[in-house]
Order: structure tokens, then C-alpha cells, then sequence
């Protein structure tokens, strides 16, 4: 007969094969899933293919509304051209980008889209060079939109996309929900309207007296060498929901 110290052993030894035996199965699920995503990233790695598509445009143009829904979006100034040149760029694993353009009415438009199906897989660049003069509307709602030298009206709107610009534009608006905005005008803008929901918002202009209002909601708000005069001519808003928020001369 089993001694009561020899009973408890037994005991204890189910217990443990009984512990074991639901940890074997958690670590066997563990790996099969890392598994099937070293898997899956390998797939994606062998089926990606890239494509870049690019277009000349001689007719008139007064405004380049862009968006990409997935992608980065770059439009530079070209001074004395009389053209504008479009390169598009194209990310996919088995199914692409839906990418649009047309020109009607002086507005040229491009527009590159992701089928729901193929969303994480796709992505769709626009590289664009244009007359200085020209005004853009750009979306980039996940990826970076980078004016450089554009004299027009600005306008930018992005869910989680970041912007930048430099030039001498006299009217710049931008929003995002959740990327950063960073601003430097090389000279004294009419109007400027900055707004990012989360992160840090960064205004850079000629010093100078502007109707100036720098706000952040938990985060903090920096003006430097500035003047602000609520009469003056020049209004310049600068805010962020939780990010710093900036205004300096330069």
C-alpha cells in the first residue's frame, strides 16, 4: 500500500504532466503562426513588382489636385519650364493601384486608389515637376506630401500623412489628423493655416508683423522673433491638438 507522502507525490506528478500538457499546445499554436507569417512575408517579398509610368503635359495648367491613398507625393518647382511632368511609380503583390489622370478645365488630376482587397499589398508614388505658379491640392493620407518651390496656392488634407513645403506661396492651408506639418516660407505670406489633430506643427516666416495665434491643446505652444498684431494683414495660424506647436522667424 502507498504511504500518504507517496500519494501526494503521484499527485503532484499528474498535476504537472496535466500543466504540461496545455503549454506543449499553446507553444505548437505559437509557432505555427509565426510560421505563417514568415510565410506570408516571404510571398509578398517574391510577388512584389514595381512599375513607374511617366506623362508629359503641354496644355495650360492653373491647379494640380493629386491624392494617393497609399504613397508619397512630391511635386517640385521647375522655373522657366512650360510643362509639367508626371512620373508615377507603382507598388503591388498581385493586385495594383487604381491610378487615374485627367486634365479638363486647366486642373490637372491624379488619383491612385488601393482595391480593399489589395490595400496592405499596394501603394502608388507621384513624382510631379511643374511652372512654379501652378497651384496644388495634395492628399497624402498615409505617406509624406513635400512641395518644394511652388509659388500658387497650397492646400494639403491627410488622415495620417506628414507635410512639408518651402517657397513663397501667399496662402498655405494644411491638416492631418495625425502627421507632422512643417512649414518654412522664403518670403512674407498672406495667409497661412496649420493644423495637425496629434502631432508637431512648424511654421517658419520672414520676421515681420502678422496676425499671429500659435495654440496647442496639451502639448505647448512656441512663438519666437515674431510680432502679433491683430490688425495686421497677415494671418498665420499655427495649431496642434497634442503635439508642440511652432512659429519662428527665419
Amino acid at each position: 500500500m502507498c504511504t500518504g507522502s507517496q500519494w501526494r507525490r503521484a499527485s503532484l506528478l499528474r498535476t504537472l504532466v496535466g500543466v504540461k500538457r496545455p503549454i506543449r499546445a499553446i507553444w505548437t499554436i505559437c509557432g505555427a503562426i509565426a510560421a505563417m507569417f514568415i510565410a506570408g512575408s516571404l510571398i509578398v517579398v517574391a510577388l512584389s513588382t514595381t512599375t513607374t509610368t511617366t506623362r508629359t503635359y503641354t496644355a495650360p495648367v492653373r491647379e494640380i489636385v493629386v491624392s494617393t491613398e497609399r504613397g508619397a507625393i512630391a511635386v517640385t518647382a521647375a522655373p522657366g519650364a512650360h510643362l509639367i511632368t508626371v512620373a508615377s511609380r507603382q507598388k503591388k503583390v498581385i493586385w495594383g493601384p487604381v491610378v487615374t489622370e485627367t486634365l479638363t478645365n486647366g486642373i490637372l488630376t491624379l488619383t491612385a486608389t488601393c482595391p480593399l482587397s489589395a490595400f496592405i499589398s499596394c501603394s502608388s508614388d507621384f513624382v510631379i515637376s511643374a511652372p512654379p505658379g501652378i497651384a496644388v491640392h495634395g492628399s497624402a493620407q498615409r505617406g509624406l506630401l513635400a512641395v518644394n518651390g511652388m509659388s500658387g496656392t497650397i492646400y494639403s488634407n491627410s488622415e495620417n500623412g506628414a507635410f512639408t513645403y518651402r517657397g513663397a506661396s501667399h496662402s498655405i492651408t494644411a491638416y492631418s489628423l495625425e502627421g507632422v506639418i512643417d512649414v518654412v516660407s522664403t518670403t512674407p505670406p498672406n495667409f497661412v493655416h496649420l493644423r495637425s489633430e496629434t502631432a508637431n506643427v512648424n511654421l517658419t516666416v520672414p520676421a515681420g508683423v502678422y496676425n499671429a495665434v500659435v495654440t496647442s491643446g496639451t502639448g505647448i505652444a512656441h512663438t519666437y522673433g515674431i510680432m502679433s498684431h491683430p490688425h495686421s494683414h497677415r494671418s498665420l495660424t499655427v495649431s496642434s491638438g497634442a503635439g508642440t506647436a511652432t512659429l519662428r522667424a527665419n
